[in-house]
């Protein structure tokens, strides 16, 4: 079922997708990590890697209010479990694919994916794949038909605090931009997340485009010598 694609700063729509069983490489056993731990109050400021996300170059593909929401996602740390805060709902189907990119590189530790299904959990995300550095104009296709960085098999029950699923550290350095795929839920129409929390390490220095001006340097012959501009005396 194809998707309807941002309107935001970042542009591209999202590409149609089908669905079915093992579609991106995806191996549903051994390959997931299953191993998590529960998030902790303490060490908030680790968790701040969201003050780095370049919002006008980051976007969330087949959500119902796009415009919306990363803002709704991207929290601080302590307002993670605050469920009077919008959430992010899927819009034609299941799928979301939360496309980020940085304004400094920065190294991903672990990521906290809490969902906003308060229902039994149904509509809360099942499957999460990351894709470090993904191409420009990395859709649904993309993330279906790649090969993710890494792949988790998410908890069902709402944890107080969270869950933090850690990364696979060394695959995840240096990261400019980061794709985190959630291609089902618990068997809801939609899926709902409410926070999305990032948990590393960040550089200084900013990504920017470096600008040089060149001066035209003056030539010798360009310029008159001081004894060539003064006035003539010869007395013919």
């Amino acid at each position: 079922m194809p998707h309807g694609g941002d309107s935001g700063p970042c542009g591209a729509e999202a590409g149609a997708h089908g669905h079915g069983n093992g579609q991106g490489g995806h191996v549903h056993g051994h390959g997931h990590d299953h191993d998590h731990d529960h998030g902790e109050d303490a060490g908030g400021e680790e968790w701040s890697l969201y003050t780095q996300v370049d919002l006008p170059r980051s976007r969330v593909l087949n959500a119902t209010h796009p415009s919306t929401a990363l803002a709704a996602i991207l929290r601080p740390y302590h307002a993670r479990v605050d469920t009077t805060l919008p959430v992010v709902t899927s819009d034609a189907d299941e799928q979301l694919l939360i496309s980020l990119s940085f304004v400094c590189p920065v190294k991903v530790k672990s990521i906290c994916l809490i969902g906003g299904d308060g229902t039994g959990g149904a509509g809360n995300p099942a499957h999460l794949a990351a894709f470090v550095n993904p191409p420009e104009g990395f859709d649904f296709a993309s993330a279906e038909g790649g090969k993710p960085t890494q792949v988790w098999e998410l908890v069902r029950e709402a944890v107080a605090g969270g869950v933090e699923y850690p990364t696979r550290f060394t695959r995840f350095q240096n990261v400019t931009s980061l794709a985190l795929f959630i291609d089902r839920n618990f068997g809801a129409d939609a899926t709902v997340v409410q926070y999305v929390g990032l948990k590393g390490e960040f550089t200084r220095y900013r990504r920017e485009a470096v600008v040089t001006t060149y001066e035209a340097r003056p030539l010798a012959g360009d310029h008159k010598t001081a004894e060539e501009q003064k006035p003539s005396m010869d007395l013919a």
